[in-house]
């Protein structure tokens, strides 16, 4: 409410000054520039921006042009920051629209009493609300809100940029410019953490909960620019969609484990998989399983089953016991245990993964059968707990998949589109999450479990 009612001040103190109309084309979207007999010309918007600590000396790209920057009203400016680097996966994963080609960023210049302070927010044009509806500004005479600015659209490319201007205006750092907004931009959305990023970093993210958001795992005093640049990194790295599965969709004979669904994953992977049945002449493949230590998870889901160091095929088996065969013979439990993240809910757990290999049937039951990597389809991720293998014994009362028509859907294309049919988007808060409703009808007879040895 206090600074609610700062802005209020403001506010009414701006209107008591002559301002420089704004005009707004609805048809094109875009506000025309302001020419010499609407307002100042370019030195003085410099000039005014000099006031705000924005000088044309810091800002080469920006003398001899009003592209970037222009004045939009009486101590009001505006500065596009374009950025051309962010793919199709990357723009969904933070929730950038397809027709974003810039960051907007406004500036505003206020008194109250004797003091100077500016107002800011950060929109993602063209957006048909930019203009019509803006009504509030974020102000640097306190310390940073966690609250949506202005009516921009909450997401990863308004919250960062909008902390980080913050924090610059609040400074007041001599020789600050919209060159180091930029750049910092830039560098946060081709950024990759691998080089800098170690154990302490990745430790320093807190317990993640139901509901968390990205500015309470930034919030946090250490390690908050490498944190920064890990999601921005995880963000655009994993092409793929995995989403804990729904009640409706969950293999019901394996209760206790959790259970995820690999809903696509990249184009690649997807294609060559559809171009091996196509070559054995089915619509549809047979179910089997593979396990992993949980390091090899992301690798795994990213680019798929990829074949050992001096082997040329993948292995897999019809029993979850003999798929996990090798995992406990090399001691993986003990090393993925010590190597987890200490927050982790899934510290010391096994990956089995369920399979789709693109053969009509799976032969010779309770063996190891190997493929080469594009025959091989991730569909579920399930997480064994670590005490699940007494003294390492693989055994899991046979964990078996039954026969492959009770399995698998008789037509690919009918399951596709059950499948897709049924996913839902439902924002929460500031996450974009996938929901699949109505289940997975194509798996009638799900894998059979002896509960006992659970």
């Amino acid at each position: 409410m206090r600074q609610k009612r700062r802005i209020d001040e403001a506010n009414e103190q701006s209107r008591k000054r002559p301002t420089v109309r704004r005009t707004y084309n609805k048809e094109s979207k875009t506000r025309p520039s302001t020419g010499p007999d609407e307002g100042p010309d370019e030195s003085d918007v410099h000039q005014r921006l000099a006031g705000l600590h924005i000088t044309a000396a810091n800002l080469p790209f920006l003398v001899g042009t009003l592209k970037y920057a222009q004045m939009i009203g009486n101590e009001e400016y505006e500065i596009r920051i374009p950025f051309h680097c962010l793919g199709t996966f990357h723009r969904a994963a933070w929730g950038v629209k397809d027709s974003a080609k810039s960051i907007l960023v406004r500036l505003r210049a206020f008194r109250r009493g004797d003091i100077d302070y500016v107002g800011f927010c950060v929109h993602l044009p063209p957006n048909d609300r930019e203009f019509e509806y803006h009504h509030n500004y974020c102000t640097t005479d306190g310390p940073w809100k966690d609250f949506v600015v202005c009516n921009s659209d909450p997401n990863f490319l308004t919250d960062v940029p909008s902390r980080k201007i913050h924090k610059f205006l609040r400074l007041r750092q001599k020789g600050w410019s919209a060159r180091e907004i930029c750049d910092s931009i830039t560098e946060l959305a081709n950024s990759d953490p691998t080089r800098s990023c170690i154990i302490s970093v990745i430790d320093s993210f807190p317990p993640i909960s139901t509901g968390m958001t990205i500015s309470k795992l930034l919030e946090l005093r250490d390690f908050g620019k490498e944190r920064e640049a890990l999601l921005s990194w995880l963000s655009s790295e994993f092409d793929g969609t995995l989403v804990t599965g729904p009640e409706s969709a969950n293999v019901s004979k394996m209760p206790g484990l959790r259970q995820f669904i690999l809903l696509n994953t990249n184009i690649q992977r997807q294609t060559a998989f559809e171009n091996e049945l196509k070559g054995s002449g089915i619509k549809s493949g047979s179910p089997a399983f593979h396990g992993t230590p949980p390091e090899n998870l992301f690798t795994i889901l990213q680019h798929g089953l990829r074949r050992s160091q001096n082997l040329s095929t993948v292995f897999y088996s019809n029993d979850a016991s003999y798929s996990t065969l090798y995992i406990f013979g090399r001691g993986h439990p003990q090393r993925s245990a010590l190597g987890s993240w200490k927050n982790s809910a899934f510290k010391g757990a096994i990956a089995l993964l369920g399979v789709e290999v693109a053969s009509t049937t799976i032969r010779f039951r309770g063996l190891e059968h190997d493929t080469y990597q594009d025959r091989v389809m991730v569909r579920y991720v399930f997480l064994l707990a670590p005490g699940i293998f007494k003294n390492h014994n693989p055994f899991m009362g046979h964990m078996r998949i039954n026969h492959f028509k009770d399995n698998m859907p008789t037509h690919r294309a009918e399951h596709r589109k059950r499948l897709l049919s049924g996913i839902i988007y439902s924002r929460v808060k500031r996450n974009t999450v996938l929901v699949p409703v109505g289940g997975f009808k194509g798996f009638a007879s799900p894998p059979t479990v002896n509960h006992s040895a659970l």
